[in-house]
């Protein structure tokens, strides 16, 4: 523990400051728990895991992990506050703060314990009782302990409101893309563009005659023979971009690496997937230094670039009524999705001037830049305030959250009458 606290504070440890009920816990089988449904809570090591029929502890008290609780995972607690008629099994410590300690100082203080050398076990972390016991705590006077009590409830209520602020941006971002892309393929995000260009928007045209070559993906799944080569599956696209690493390698000879290889712009259509909103999905293929193939779960497309952007395409496909059509001529089979080549060709795309799709490509690139800057921004905010707690919590148990005040007394005093309370008993 940090030697330097306060000159009023005193080490002890939770042996010192709690009174550990472990020997009364109960464990019940799920199966008899099942026999014995009621309304009653039934706590485990990270939180309720049922209702039972009756009691065991019927007070405030704190519960703390003993094995399977995330011990080194600060974004979670291992240490819960349970009040009223409970229930608690035999993988949770039961505490209750001796009379000159608070239970939510001592819930506070688990929670931001490093638990290093105190737990064991690989596979399943385990705090036993005795390690436990030997858990040092920085005991401050009664009074000072409610002062941070009380400010830590106003800070982290203060957190609360922020987190829940930030919890509408990652729709709001959302709804903002699908709104760029309707408008996109609406032809209202360039409605300005037309009049000052004086331009139509629109001409009727089936995809397949926007084609200048299509191919479904290769289906080998292993070769002895041939160049090591990437061949790309749906796990390495997320949301329509490429995803590096976890890529596959499989031997190919020099025809089928002609034959599969990828080039920038080229279109994959996701021909066969167990999700309805996957399946005949248009991925825009962006090149980079590898040599890259694909699987038979893709159908690739070159479009002719003298009529068409083939980003606007994938626009198009992906977003109203163009993914209505797609959705529509899907065909489902043991749970599986799929699409074929006469159907992709025959998707109905409004096809406006190539300056304009251009224009629009631009505008979207732009617009969508926009919304990928604010979302890292709301990134790095939320891991700051999710940080928060337990920097505010370190600060705490240094004595740094609030002031020590004379009249608070001396803890030194406080732990003596705690041993003393314990030789009486």
């Amino acid at each position: 523990m940090d030697e330097n606290l306060p000159d009023n504070w005193v080490s002890s440890s939770i042996a010192d400051v709690a009174d550990i009920l472990d020997n009364l816990r109960k464990p019940v089988s799920s199966v008899e728990r099942a026999k014995r449904i009621g309304n009653i809570p039934y706590y485990g090591a990270t939180g309720l895991a049922g209702y039972i029929d009756n009691f065991i502890f019927d007070e405030e008290l704190i519960l703390l992990g003993e094995d399977g609780a995330p011990f080194f995972d600060k974004s979670k607690n291992v240490a819960f506050k349970i009040e009223g008629k409970s229930w608690v099994n035999n993988h949770a410590h039961v505490l209750r703060a001796k009379f000159q300690t608070r239970n939510d100082f001592l819930l506070h203080y688990l929670n931001q314990f490093n638990y290093a050398g105190f737990v064991g076990g690989t596979t399943r972390l385990k705090l036993t009782q005795g390690d436990l016991k030997k858990i040092p705590f920085p005991l401050p006077p009664l009074a000072e302990q409610e002062r941070i009590v009380a400010k830590l409830a106003k800070l982290f209520a203060q957190i609360g409101i922020m987190k829940k602020a930030l919890e509408r941006i990652p729709r709001l971002l959302k709804d903002f893309r699908q709104q760029v892309l309707m408008q996109a393929v609406t032809g209202k995000l360039t409605d300005e563009w037309r009049i000052k260009n004086k331009d139509t928007f629109s001409m009727p045209i089936d995809f397949q005659d926007l084609v200048v070559n299509s191919s479904n993906g290769i289906s080998k799944r292993y070769s002895e023979t041939g160049e090591n080569t990437i061949v790309l599956r749906l796990a390495n696209f997320k949301e329509g971009k490429r995803i590096m690493g976890d890529e596959r390698l499989i031997r190919l000879n020099h025809k089928e690496i002609e034959k599969y290889k990828l080039k920038e712009n080229d279109i994959l259509v996701i021909r066969v997937n167990g999700s309805i909103t996957l399946a005949g999905v248009f991925i825009l293929y962006r090149q980079n230094l590898k040599c890259e193939t694909y699987c038979d779960h893709f159908i690739r497309y070159k479009v002719n670039e003298e009529k068409a952007n083939p980003a606007f395409i994938t626009y198009f496909a992906n977003n109203g009524e163009g993914r209505k059509y797609l959705q529509e001529s899907l065909s489902t089979s043991a749970g599986q999705n799929t699409i074929n080549q006469k159907s992709i060709g025959g998707l109905k795309i409004n096809l406006p001037s190539l300056e304009e799709q251009n224009e629009i490509v631009f505008l979207v690139n732009l617009l969508l830049l926009k919304a990928d800057l604010i979302e890292e921004k709301y990134k790095l905010l939320k891991g700051n305030i999710e940080s928060l707690p337990q920097t505010i919590l370190h600060k705490a148990f240094k004595g740094e959250l609030v002031e020590q005040l004379p009249t608070d007394g001396d803890a030194k005093d406080l732990l003596e009458e705690i041993k003393k309370l314990k030789i009486k008993k």
